[in-house]
């Protein structure tokens, strides 16, 4: 068996998250506008 290296966390979609966590939950656009 060997180890997938594309299988762990993706660097893309982390990122984004880590970057704006505030744009996955329901936060007012009108206070923050989107980066």
């Amino acid at each position: 068996r060997k180890p997938v290296p594309a299988k762990p966390k993706p660097p893309a979609p982390t990122t984004l998250d880590y970057n704006e966590p505030e744009a996955a939950e329901p936060a007012p656009a009108t206070s923050a506008p989107p980066m």
